[in-house]
Protein backbone atom coordinates (compact mmCIF):
# COMPACT_ATOMS: atom_id res chain seq x y z
CA UNK A 1 0.00 0.00 0.00
CA UNK A 2 1.23 3.47 -1.09
CA UNK A 3 1.77 6.27 1.53
CA UNK A 4 -0.74 8.25 -0.64
CA UNK A 5 -3.42 5.41 -0.12
CA UNK A 6 -2.98 5.60 3.63
CA UNK A 7 -3.22 9.26 3.50
CA UNK A 8 -6.35 9.35 1.47
CA UNK A 9 -7.86 6.96 4.11
CA UNK A 10 -6.85 8.63 7.37
CA UNK A 11 -8.02 11.71 5.83
CA UNK A 12 -11.61 10.12 5.20
CA UNK A 13 -11.59 8.51 8.41
CA UNK A 14 -10.98 11.51 10.34
CA UNK A 15 -13.50 13.70 8.24
CA UNK A 16 -16.47 10.95 8.86
CA UNK A 17 -15.34 11.45 12.79
CA UNK A 18 -15.59 15.13 12.79
CA UNK A 19 -19.16 14.28 10.83
CA UNK A 20 -20.45 12.22 13.62
CA UNK A 21 -19.06 14.51 16.02
CA UNK A 22 -21.21 17.48 14.35
CA UNK A 23 -24.27 15.20 14.31
CA UNK A 24 -24.11 14.32 17.83
CA UNK A 25 -24.26 18.34 18.97
CA UNK A 26 -27.17 18.79 16.63
CA UNK A 27 -28.65 16.02 18.19
CA UNK A 28 -28.26 17.29 21.38
CA UNK A 29 -29.19 20.86 20.80
CA UNK A 30 -33.19 20.83 21.06
CA UNK A 31 -32.20 19.33 24.79
CA UNK A 32 -30.80 22.77 25.94
CA UNK A 33 -33.75 24.91 24.56
CA UNK A 34 -35.24 27.02 26.80
CA UNK A 35 -38.22 25.61 29.33
CA UNK A 36 -41.82 26.18 27.39
CA UNK A 37 -44.50 27.92 29.41
CA UNK A 38 -48.15 26.87 28.71
CA UNK A 39 -50.42 29.78 28.62
CA UNK A 40 -53.24 28.64 31.13
CA UNK A 41 -55.64 31.87 30.93
CA UNK A 42 -56.81 33.96 33.32
CA UNK A 43 -57.73 33.66 37.28
CA UNK A 44 -60.51 35.93 38.92
CA UNK A 45 -60.51 38.09 35.53
CA UNK A 46 -56.65 39.89 36.16
CA UNK A 47 -54.57 37.44 37.17
CA UNK A 48 -52.60 35.56 33.91
CA UNK A 49 -51.00 31.87 34.78
CA UNK A 50 -48.45 29.98 33.21
CA UNK A 51 -47.60 25.96 33.78
CA UNK A 52 -44.19 24.30 32.70
CA UNK A 53 -44.46 20.74 33.70
CA UNK A 54 -47.81 20.50 34.93
CA UNK A 55 -51.26 20.67 33.57
CA UNK A 56 -53.39 24.15 33.47
CA UNK A 57 -56.24 22.45 35.77
CA UNK A 58 -53.50 22.05 38.51
CA UNK A 59 -51.90 25.41 37.57
CA UNK A 60 -54.86 27.20 37.51
CA UNK A 61 -55.95 25.16 40.85
CA UNK A 62 -52.82 26.32 42.06
CA UNK A 63 -53.22 30.23 41.83
CA UNK A 64 -56.89 30.13 43.22
CA UNK A 65 -55.67 28.68 46.24
CA UNK A 66 -52.48 31.12 46.42
CA UNK A 67 -54.97 34.12 46.32
CA UNK A 68 -57.36 32.78 48.47
CA UNK A 69 -54.38 32.97 51.56
CA UNK A 70 -52.56 29.50 51.10
CA UNK A 71 -49.23 30.07 51.12
CA UNK A 72 -48.13 26.33 49.71
CA UNK A 73 -51.47 25.47 47.74
CA UNK A 74 -51.42 21.74 46.47
CA UNK A 75 -47.97 20.85 47.59
CA UNK A 76 -46.30 23.79 45.77
CA UNK A 77 -43.88 26.28 47.20
CA UNK A 78 -44.83 29.96 46.05
CA UNK A 79 -42.78 32.98 46.42
CA UNK A 80 -43.43 36.84 45.66
CA UNK A 81 -41.00 37.64 42.93
CA UNK A 82 -40.75 41.98 43.00
CA UNK A 83 -40.35 43.11 39.98
CA UNK A 84 -39.14 46.89 39.78
CA UNK A 85 -39.88 50.04 41.21
CA UNK A 86 -43.88 50.23 41.91
CA UNK A 87 -44.22 47.97 38.78
CA UNK A 88 -45.58 45.40 41.68
CA UNK A 89 -45.11 41.78 41.62
CA UNK A 90 -45.24 38.03 40.09
CA UNK A 91 -45.91 34.47 41.79
CA UNK A 92 -43.72 31.91 41.13
CA UNK A 93 -44.85 28.69 42.74
CA UNK A 94 -42.75 25.42 42.15
CA UNK A 95 -42.91 21.58 43.18
CA UNK A 96 -40.02 19.33 42.12
CA UNK A 97 -39.97 20.16 37.90
CA UNK A 98 -43.39 21.93 37.84
CA UNK A 99 -43.63 25.29 37.45
CA UNK A 100 -46.64 28.09 37.81
CA UNK A 101 -46.35 31.29 37.40
CA UNK A 102 -49.01 34.09 38.42
CA UNK A 103 -48.96 37.11 36.71
CA UNK A 104 -51.29 40.31 37.39
CA UNK A 105 -52.70 41.86 34.14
Amino acid sequence: MSRSTTLARWSTLVAALALAMSMLVVVSSPSTAAPRWKDCGFVKVDLQVLAHHTSCAKARAVARARFNGRDNPRGFNCRDVAVDFGAGYYVACRKGAARVRVLPE
